[in-house]
């Protein structure tokens, strides 16, 4: 009996699992950084406006208009220059190709068929005072072509910040008002005052007839 009850010892020993084995060394717990406060966070790209039809075609007027500006304004101080029709076929040149921007692209403009009847009749006149009759004729085109700084300013209020175009507004209406209805009144006076019409006399004969023989140097109309 003391050795069937040895061998049930060994028999329970044997059943017994073995325990799992010991690691030798227990991995660190992870260490946790608290949050960085928002101040110092990188803030968030974001991106730049989209470049639209819209913007495109204000970016190239930005670019093209400036360069009519200077040498309108440039023909005007040198009489009998061919500044005078350089700056009139330049301009041609940019209703022209303006027209086939705003034929391909009408989402570049708000008003796209106003806008092409506009530079159709533009390039017309033009055309007279470029090619039909440049010598009397380029000096008038290229003052009416001073009109374009208020366009210059319109675009630069439109792609500004909302801060800077605010203080634009108003030198944007008061050229606007100079040019596209002081400027336009006084050189229709021009014309009447040329054709013998009354009310062109109202605005004085030697002035008129002064801003006259500066535009056209002396010659004929």
């Amino acid at each position: 009996p003391a050795a069937v009850g040895a061998n049930e010892e060994k028999d329970e020993t044997r059943q017994q699992p073995e325990p799992p084995p010991t690691p030798l060394s227990t991995p660190p717990a992870p260490i946790r950084c608290p949050p960085l406060p928002l101040s110092m966070t990188a803030p968030a790209s974001s991106p730049g406006p989209a470049l639209t039809p819209a913007r495109l075609h204000d970016i190239l007027n930005l670019i093209i208009l400036p360069l009519i500006l200077l040498l309108c304004t440039l023909s005007l101080t040198l009489p009998h220059h061919p500044l005078q029709t350089l700056s009139s076929r330049l301009a041609l040149a940019y209703l022209i190709s303006d027209s086939l921007f705003i034929s391909l692209l009408p989402s570049s403009v708000k008003s796209p068929k106003t806008i092409l009847a506009h530079h159709l009749l533009s390039s017309l006149l033009l055309v007279e005072s470029t090619l039909l009759n440049p010598s009397a004729h380029s000096g008038f085109a290229a003052a009416a072509l001073l009109i374009e700084s208020s366009t210059i300013l319109l675009l630069l209020r439109r792609l500004a910040p909302p801060a800077l175009a605010a203080r634009l507004e108003p030198l944007f209406l008061l050229v606007w008002a100079a040019t596209r209805i002081l400027l336009y009144l006084l050189l229709s006076a021009v014309f009447a005052w040329h054709a013998g019409a009354r009310w062109g006399a109202a605005w004085g004969g030697g002035a008129v007839e002064g801003v006259e023989r500066f535009l056209t140097g002396g010659r004929e109309v």
